[in-house]
C-alpha cells in the first residue's frame, strides 16, 4: 500500500469504505485485532511448508491459528462493505484440517524432532503399543512367572532382567531337575541357574526395537501430514493474504479513530 498507491477512485473507496465500517464499530475492530494478534504469522508458516521445514511446534501455531479463524468470520459477518465480504470469502473453513493438526501433534512438542514425541498418544494405536512396549513387558514377563511356575511344578521360578543377560527364568538349585528341556541355560549363580526361551529372546527382541520402531513410524505419519500440508498450502497463502489485508484496515481504522481523521 505504501509502495503503490492507489490513483483509481473506485479502488480507493473500495479500501476506504471498509476503513469506515471499521471506524463505526469500535468493540468488532478491537475484537478482530486481538484476534489477528492470535493468529499471526500464516503466510510465513505456508513458506515453512514449501520449503520443507516445518517442524512439530509449526503445527500447533498453524493449529491455533486456524482455530480462530471462525471467530473472525463470525466478526466480519456483519458487515456490508465489499471489500470486508471480500476479506471475509477468503477466510476459508480449515476446521479439518486444524482438528488433524490438534489430533496428531502433542500440545507441547520436543524442540527436536529427531528424538521422537511428537506425535500425540492416541493417534495412532500401533505407535502407542510400541512406545508401552517396554511397560507392557513387564507385565508380560510375570505373566510368563505365574504360567510356568504352573507348568513345571518349580515353586520357586521367576522371572527378571537386566542390561547384560535380558529377560530371564531364574531357578534355584534344588529344582535342577525340574528344569524343560527347552529352557536355555544363560548364566550361573551360587544359588542357581539362569535360563532363556525362546519366547523370552522374541519378547526382549521386540522390547530393543521397540524405540527404534517408534520413531520410525512417527516419522512416516509425520510424512503424511505433510503431505496433507503441502496439498493445503494454496489455501494458507489465500488465508493469509485476506488476513493481511483486514490487518491493515483494522490498523488504519484504529489510528483513523485515535487521531479523528
Amino acid at each position: 500500500m505504501l509502495l503503490s498507491p492507489l490513483r483509481n477512485i473506485d479502488e480507493i473507496n473500495y479500501r476506504l469504505d471498509g476503513v469506515e465500517e471499521l471506524v463505526g464499530a469500535s468493540v468488532v475492530r478491537v475484537g478482530l485485532a486481538e484476534s489477528l494478534k492470535t493468529i499471526g504469522d500464516i503466510e510465513r508458516l505456508a513458506g515453512k511448508i514449501s520449503n520443507g521445514n516445518f517442524t512439530a511446534k509449526n503445527c500447533i501455531q498453524l493449529a491455533t491459528a486456524l482455530d480462530v479463524l471462525p471467530s473472525v468470520k463470525f466478526q466480519l459477518a456483519g458487515f456490508t462493505s465489499p471489500i470486508l465480504s471480500d476479506i471475509n470469502a477468503g477466510i476459508l473453513d480449515m476446521k479439518e484440517l486444524a482438528d488433524l493438526l490438534t489430533a496428531s501433534i502433542d500440545s507441547q512438542p520436543p524442540a527436536l524432532m529427531k528424538d521422537g514425541g511428537y506425535i500425540k498418544a492416541g493417534f495412532n494405536a500401533e505407535l502407542d503399543k510400541l512406545r508401552n512396549m517396554k511397560e507392557e513387558a513387564e507385565s508380560y514377563i510375570k505373566e510368563i512367572e505365574v504360567r510356568e511356575r504352573e507348568r513345571t511344578g518349580i515353586k520357586t521360578l521367576k522371572t527378571g532382567s537386566n542390561r547384560v543377560f535380558g529377560y530371564y527364568i531364574e531357578i534355584s538349585n534344588s529344582f535342577k531337575d525340574k528344569v524343560p528341556e527347552e529352557y536355555i541355560r544363560k548364566q550361573t549363580l551360587t544359588t542357581g541357574e539362569r535360563y532363556i526361551t525362546e519366547e523370552l529372546k522374541l519378547l526382549e527382541e521386540q522390547v530393543l526395537t521397540s524405540g527404534e520402531r517408534a520413531l520410525a513410524l512417527e516419522e512416516k505419519l509425520y510424512e503424511q501430514l505433510m503431505q496433507v500440508l503441502i496439498a493445503a498450502i494454496d489455501d494458507l497463502q489465500k488465508i493469509a493474504a485476506a488476513l493481511a489485508l483486514l490487518d491493515c484496515l483494522v490498523s488504519l481504522a484504529t489510528v483513523a479513530k485515535e487521531r479523528r481523521y
